[in-house]
């Protein structure tokens, strides 16, 4: 390895350039031994070691062999290695070592001292080294534009729209989005952010290390420190591990507004619309938002909404009770508040505004539209004819007025729509059950069939394929992606959607999440049920309202004493409240539920209990029939197993908070929220001394009654208690329709996914392997053996 590098030392006073010697890495590696983890390991840690003994020759450091050696060892760890087959299946101790070269690799801060060092000292002479500390100005633009135009390559970095309205002229020109670039990007992460760019700028951007000169503008800025321009230099400069630029990239001195300051607009481009001059305007919500009154204009609205109201515009549900009748009833919805006072301009829009569909991915009849009926709440009535409260009703708790006062702002008034209301979207709901085949690009069959599920579930297909969407992003979550996970997701929906009864492969959202979670980002098979809770999270916190705000602090003690003397019923409402002023979403809103875990101390009778929210619920197999021989064991046994009291003794013994020892305890698990949309996931892999996956046949029905594992109320004063909280469509019956299957067959280390889902009264239940899809299925071979995630919608 060391006498191919030597070859390359400095014998002459101009050295190699950029290129050049990274045509020799390429030779070099070309030569070297890749297809194995420990080799390339072997090889890597030679390189870098090497490059270090050069960094110590002081005076004589050899630039080029310094440069080679990073080089080779940079594409090693970051090209080569994470996509070798045996990767996952190398010793622990090599993958300590590789993570320990790589971050020593990336944090390593000589080689941008001698990169610049080649630049500046490379044997051709080129216009593009002057020195610029990386700020140009506009007229220093003007002339390499015009002078060397082809081998400028510029980034508008705005909004897309903006971009539209007016850019700066230029032959090759790239816009690149703010919300797209994310902390810890690398190159090639912002190149896959392009997917949805035009191809001009996408081929453009592939080869940035083409041009001589790559210069950045923004609005504005006019320095490298400002934001958010900052990212996306310093990704270029510092994080071009993928492509490195053949120097480093600059910044327009005070962006667009510069240039049109100097030049006008007349060395300006646009599309789409007229040319303006750019402008720092604040966008002010539109005439349509201000005049549409039947939606939640924000969390505190929600908050505030009357008992038994869903939020959304209208829902409706009606699922197959069989394949000839169908059942559909009439939901109620609010007129929701708007605030008097004159609305300021805002930068986004924080309105929960969701469209009109069905809450199910069931069939849909459409009814004649009744005129719509106002009607007052009972918080709406005068003040002389309050609502009576029995004499004989106890004082709330502390805790419990507490909220009662938070959530006692007046009330909107309802207005009762019909189901004709899905119509108001201007979709066509018939459309939306797409039957379109993905392709598998290497195990990702557990992808495909989640998102032929999550696709199956038509009001969040309609939330994305409709725009709606795109008013709820916050990309100021704190635990969101910027948006990325919902734009990919859009985009993903629109491409399924247009090609229905054809074939799509959703190449650029299977990278994207690779990018988000190293776990999908190779060929290995995953856990189905794993992807589904990081989408839905994902998607949860980009569209998440409050993700930017301070979560609520845990209660006190003397609180978590006064929650503990409530009823679970109570307690969960309250602390549900509390869980919606730091998450509230569409996502919450179509699949999150909560359940309660309380341990009881056997000596003194001492209870703690939390609550937790969940989107995928997760139920066990009861062990006496885990690969047993019974033919079937019914789903309801799976939830008796999950909420079975659960005695904790021996190792497992619980420290009591009162005794201050360990003591002999029990757990009970109470689900005490169900959501509109029900994911079960069934846990069918088993860990211990061996991985192994629990076969037993789970017999899970289209139809099903939840309401026995649901609190009841047990006393009068938990009944009063109740009635001055917000029941949030908490009340019984709660049945469900069975909707989409996710199926795992075969083993752990060698199965596949496939999916049963609902498509309507046409198409009926269809089946999705990857690729092949079967349309009008028999409904007795829905419920099978390798049933592993199943969704259910609310039927009312």
């Amino acid at each position: 390895m060391t006498s191919s590098i030597t070859q390359t030392g400095c014998t002459n006073t101009k050295l190699k350039s950029i290129g050049e010697l990274q045509s020799l890495v390429n030779e070099f590696l070309a030569g070297t031994d890749t297809s194995r983890m420990t080799k390339c390991l072997e090889t890597s840690l030679g390189c870098f070691e090497n490059y270090k003994k050069e960094l110590k020759k002081g005076d004589q450091l050899d630039y080029e062999k310094a440069f080679i050696y990073y080089a080779a060892t940079q594409k090693l760890i970051s090209q080569v290695i994470p996509t070798l087959p045996d990767k996952g299946s190398t010793k622990k101790g090599y993958i300590e070592v590789y993570d320990e070269l790589k971050s020593s690799v990336h944090s390593d801060e000589n080689f941008h001292r001698i990169k610049n060092y080649i630049l500046e000292h490379s044997e051709k002479p080129n216009p593009f080294n002057f020195k610029h500390n990386g700020v140009i100005d506009s007229h220093q633009l003007k002339v390499l534009i015009d002078r060397y135009g082809n081998d400028v390559l510029l980034i508008d970095f705005r909004a897309r729209d903006e971009f539209r309205r007016n850019h700066i002229r230029s032959t090759n020109i790239v816009c690149i989005e703010p919300i797209a670039v994310r902390q810890g990007y690398k190159d090639e992460d912002v190149e896959l952010s392009l997917f949805a760019s035009p191809d001009r700028e996408r081929e453009l951007f592939e080869k940035r290390d083409q041009f001589e000169m790559v210069i950045i503008y923004d609005i504005g800025s006019k320095g490298l420190t400002d934001e958010p321009i900052a990212k996306i230099y310093k990704i270029l400069r510092d994080r071009s591990f993928d492509k490195p630029l053949k120097r480093e990239p600059v910044i327009l001195k005070g962006g667009i507004i510069s240039w049109v300051e100097t030049y006008g607009l007349s060395n300006f481009g646009h599309h789409h619309g007229d040319l303006s001059v750019p402008t720092r305007s604040i966008s002010k919500p539109s005439q349509a938002t201000k005049d549409n009154n039947n939606v939640a204009r924000s969390f505190t609205d929600y908050l505030s909404n009357p008992q038994k109201i869903d939020f959304s515009a209208s829902t409706s549900s009606s699922m197959p009770r069989n394949y000839n009748s169908y059942s559909s009833q009439q939901h109620s919805t609010q007129h929701l508040y708007e605030p008097q006072q004159q609305q300021k301009p805002i930068r986004r829009s924080s309105s929960f505004k969701l469209p009109s569909f069905s809450s199910s991915s069931s069939p849909v009849i459409i009814s004649p539209k009744p005129q719509q009926k106002l009607v007052m709440s009972p918080q709406q009535r005068p003040m002389s004819t309050p609502p009576k409260r029995p004499i004989s009703s106890p004082p709330l708790p502390p805790r419990l007025r507490e909220v009662n006062e938070r959530t006692s702002s007046p009330k909107p008034a309802l207005i009762s729509h019909s189901k004709d209301s899905l119509t108001n979207g201007h979709t066509d709901l018939s459309k939306l059950y797409c039957t379109t085949g993905l392709v598998n690009m290497g195990n990702s069959c557990y992808m495909n069939c989640i998102i032929q599920c999550l696709f199956g579930t038509i009001p969040l297909l309609k939330l994305f394929i409709d725009g709606t969407w795109k008013s709820h992003v916050n990309v100021n979550s704190k635990l969101g992606t910027k948006g990325i996970m919902a734009t990919y997701f859009a985009q993903l929906a629109q491409s399924v959607l247009s090609n229905d009864n054809a074939i799509f492969e959703p190449r650029n959202f299977k990278a994207m999440v690779g990018s988000l979670n190293p776990m999908f980002k190779n060929c290995d098979q995953q856990d189905s049920s794993e992807f589904l809770n990081f989408v839905l999270d994902g998607l949860h916190e980009d569209l998440n309202e409050c993700g930017n705000k301070p979560r609520e602090p845990a209660p006190t003690e003397e609180q978590e004493k006064q929650l503990e003397k409530m009823s679970i019923r109570v307690a969960s409402t309250i602390e549900w409240e509390r869980y919606l002023k730091s998450d509230f979403s569409a996502i919450l809103y179509f699949f999150q539920g909560q359940f309660a875990s309380q341990l009881k101390c056997l000596e003194c009778g001492t209870t703690s209990t939390t609550y937790q929210s969940f989107s995928v619920l997760s139920i066990p197999i009861p062990e006496e029939y885990i690969n047993s021989r019974a033919d079937k064991i019914p789903l309801e046994r799976c939830f008796e197993e999950f909420t079975k009291l659960e005695v904790l003794d021996g190792e497992n013994r619980w420290h009591c908070s009162k005794c201050k020892q360990l003591r002999k305890s029990t757990k009970k698990i109470t689900i005490t929220r169900l959501p509109q949309n029900l994911i079960v996931h069934l846990k069918r892999f088993r860990g211990g001394t061996s991985f192994a996956k629990i076969t037993t046949f789970i017999d899970y029905p289209f139809e099903m009654n939840l309401t026995k594992f649901w609190p009841q109320v047990k006393t009068p004063e938990e009944a009063n208690q109740l009635s001055h909280l917000l029941t949030r469509e908490q009340s019984p019956p709660f049945n469900y329709n069975l909707y989409a299957v996710a199926n795992h067959s075969g083993s752990l280390s060698s199965g596949h996914y496939t999916a049963f889902v609902w498509k309507g009264t046409t198409k009926k239940w269809c089946y999705f392997d990857d690729t092949r899809v079967m349309k009008n299925v028999q409904k007795n071979s829905v419920v099978n053996s390798n049933g592993y995630v199943l969704f259910y919608t609310r039927s009312y």
